[in-house]
């Protein structure tokens, strides 16, 4: 099973704290933030539509719903922080 977890997130929800990520996955990460958005969100288009093409298992739909209730929960706490 594929878990989100938000507690790798800081505050901002923009800095991972991924032990196993790479430097260089990190200084892309932080490229990516530093980019205006109409950039970023184009960025992010191309990188989940390589995804998409990508060869990789298929999630379980039990997951797929997981993983989007973890998401909207993360989004309804970001709002009500504001």
């Amino acid at each position: 099973m594929v878990t989100l977890t938000t507690d790798r997130l800081d505050a901002g929800g923009r800095e991972c704290q991924c032990g196993g990520m790479t430097e260089t996955a990190k200084r892309l990460l932080d490229t990516f933030d530093s980019l205006p958005e109409p950039e970023r969100q184009e960025v992010a288009r191309e990188i989940l539509r390589r995804t998409v093409l990508a060869e990789h298992g298929s999630l379980e739909d039990a997951e797929l719903v997981a993983l989007a209730d973890e998401i909207f929960r993360e989004l309804d706490h970001a709002e009500e922080s504001r």
